[in-house]
């Protein structure tokens, strides 16, 4: 069996993490993430996960399925 693929995301701060970045100028921020990490990229958002998904079947899937 193989390992399960880790993903890639933007580190941000110890705490805080994207969230003055995307504070500051969210769409660009969000643009160059998904041109940096694919299609689906965790994002550390204070004490939590979030995900960016940048494929329209992921986002599908999520919204309907």
């Amino acid at each position: 069996m193989s390992k399960p693929k880790v993903l890639a995301g933007p580190t941000g701060y110890p705490i805080l993490g994207v969230l003055p970045m995307l504070r500051d100028d969210t769409l660009n921020f969000l643009k160059q993430v998904s041109r940096m990490y694919g299609d689906i990229v965790p994002m550390r958002i204070m004490m939590s996960t979030a995900y960016l998904l940048n494929h329209p079947a992921h986002v599908e899937h999520v919204l309907q399925k």
